[in-house]
């Protein structure tokens, strides 16, 4: 073997390694935009929550901590016919809360970032609440703002019977 054979042995192992580094590097890049997009929805999520549960204020009170809240929801959850105005509002800020806070974790469990065994707490959770008369009247009455696959998963949800499947990914 002489050195010009060896020179382009050695041109082709370090192209092979280039090009093995470039495809390596991409697939970096992607996974860590992925987790940022991940990271991004988690954070939005977690900053309207806590808008809402702390911080929203309407007319000097704070609406999600006043007392009385638990006698809104369990009313509201009957029945919204049985609140009166001002409930209503807390009753929708309040229910508002909760769905978000079950789209992010749909979003996490849709992501992989949340296993089956761990979904099942809040998919019970949400299905326990769909079952609710006024979760339900409120849901129809309300244009959702959250993500498409979620709305399908409640709709899916209210659709069925009371002996209902699991509803999938």
């Amino acid at each position: 073997m002489n050195w010009d054979a060896i020179g382009a042995i050695a041109e082709l192992l370090g192209a092979v390694g280039v090009v093995g580094s470039l495809v390596f590097l991409a697939t970096q890049i992607r996974q860590s935009r992925e987790q940022m997009s991940h990271n991004t929805v988690a954070l939005r999520a977690a900053a309207y929550q806590q808008l809402l549960s702390d911080g929203l204020q309407v007319g000097g009170t704070q609406v999600l901590s006043v007392p009385g809240l638990d006698r809104v929801v369990r009313l509201g959850l009957a029945d919204l016919g049985q609140l009166d105005e001002d409930d209503r509002f807390r009753f929708s800020l309040w229910i508002n809360a909760v769905m978000h806070t079950h789209d992010n974790a749909h979003f996490q469990y849709r992501m992989g970032m949340m296993d089956d065994a761990r979904w099942q707490t809040p998919l019970r959770d949400l299905q326990s609440l769909c079952d609710r008369p006024g979760a339900a009247q409120w849901w129809r009455a309300t244009p959702p703002s959250l993500s498409p696959e979620f709305v399908a998963l409640v709709e899916e949800i209210l659709g069925e019977e009371p002996n209902r499947r699991e509803p999938g990914r």
